[in-house]
């Protein structure tokens, strides 16, 4: 099928737009050549707008930057099926990760399904893949048979208990011996406080980022690990040749529950286990001279060894103009408690000498184990981190004033009134 052309009124990001801050990501992602065209109605990009507070750079590497994450798994579990292989993307959206498997293997057989109709047809024509147009109800949905892989990430994460199960019947079903069904889930152990009410195995909450969908058939679910693995037995029963569990294996937040199918000659083999991708958030950027910048954050990697840590300047042209490595780090015991003890790395903080004075367009890179976990305009990062501390000190000093006013008076509240006029007058 013909691709759509860079100027349709659809996209609202196209190729020929040339942003410098997304192609620096795919370029650090080893991703160049993917077809980055974005759908207006794709509510993932929305998603991400929002999470950006709105900065158009930000969202569009936050975007892809999920769809590289979640082919970086698509690809390990097709590197494990033995023979010709075949690819179901459940739930695939506007092609935010199958668009990456139609760049790094062209000829991959590739089914995009999903129940917004003009998700479907984008698919077809943008990315070259067959479209199917999922239904409201499972048994209605006429699914190809014997797939080599299907993958649901960040499906069932939406679905009541009833779908839920009915859903994973169906799909399980189209999975070919020795085939893989992956998908992922919110382990209810990390739900938010105050959320569920007192519900044991299975928690569903009637609101999602979604507005395509009704609350009742889409919302958010959280499910417990001894639920899971219940149905799962349940479902498959003798058919299922094994089940590999990846806490936060999908994007460091949901579940990833890998099925695979007996029936196989060759289900004896020992399944390549899964490797994620690191972890890690920029805290603080100081613009210290026209050629100096410190920049600190954490990162984590699992495993016990430490993660190598490289952080990167380079102008638009990808030119590099400041580097420096490190692989020693400072213990973060709220980040220990919560991702457990299964990661290595830490907080760290750096002083980077750049070749050429700052001109407000470079570009930073913070890449762990190979992987970019973060790009960012410079001057916008450093803006991004000062706002953010602005707020914060805002918050903090209201919080102060109002207990201090209850209290009428004090030091307290001279110092959180000075807060609030620095604040006021910065």
């Amino acid at each position: 099928m013909s691709a759509v052309e860079p100027t349709a009124p659809d996209l609202i990001y196209h190729p020929a737009q040339r942003n410098g801050l997304l192609e620096s990501f795919l370029e650090a992602a080893s991703a160049s050549g993917v077809d980055c065209g974005v759908h207006r109605k794709d509510e993932m990009f929305a998603y991400a707008l929002t999470a950006c507070q709105n900065s158009w750079n930000d969202a569009l590497v936050l975007y892809h930057q999920g769809g590289a994450l979640g082919w970086r798994i698509v690809e390990q579990l097709l590197d494990g099926i033995e023979g010709p292989a075949s690819w179901l993307d459940f739930g695939c959206g506007y092609g935010r990760v199958l668009r990456f498997a139609r760049a790094a293997r062209p000829d991959l057989e590739i089914v995009g399904c999903e129940i917004d109709e003009r998700a479907v047809r984008f698919v077809e024509a943008r990315f070259g893949v067959r479209g199917l147009l999922s239904t409201p109800r499972p048994d209605a949905l006429d699914l190809p048979n014997g797939v080599s892989l299907i993958t649901a990430q960040s499906v069932f994460t939406h679905l009541p208990e009833p779908d839920f199960i009915a859903w994973l019947v169906r799909l399980w079903s189209a999975v070919a011996p020795g085939g893989v069904l992956a998908l992922s889930t919110n382990d209810l152990a990390r739900m938010p406080a105050g959320v569920g009410g007192s519900q044991p195995d299975f928690v569903f909450e009637r609101h999602s980022e979604s507005d395509l969908l009704r609350r009742d058939d889409y919302g958010t679910t959280w499910v417990s690990a001894d639920w899971m693995q219940q149905r799962l037995t349940e479902v498959a029963g003798e058919g299922l040749a094994g089940v590999e569990v990846v806490e936060r294996g999908l994007w460091n937040a949901q579940d990833l529950w890998v099925l695979r199918k007996a029936g196989s000659a060759h289900d004896s083999r020992e399944p390549p286990r899964l490797v994620t991708a690191p972890v890690g958030y920029l805290e603080g950027v100081e613009l210290l001279g026209p050629r100096r910048v410190k920049v600190e954050g954490w990162c984590l990697a699992r495993g016990e060894r430490a993660p190598h840590l490289v952080i990167r300047v380079v102008d638009q042209d990808h030119r590099l103009l400041g580097r420096h490595e490190q692989i020693d780090f400072s213990a973060r015991p709220d980040l220990a408690a919560e991702f457990g003890s299964s990661h290595g790395g830490g907080s760290w903080s750096v002083e980077l000498e750049l070749e050429q004075p700052l001109r407000g367009s470079e570009i930073l890179h913070i890449v762990v184990d190979g992987w970019p976990v973060h790009v960012s305009l410079l001057d916008a990062a450093d803006r991004r981190v000062r706002t953010e501390r602005r707020i914060h000190e805002l918050e903090v000093g209201q919080r102060i004033l109002k207990d201090e006013l209850e209290r009428k008076g004090g030091l307290p509240l001279r110092f959180a009134r000075a807060v609030l006029r620095r604040l006021g007058s910065g």
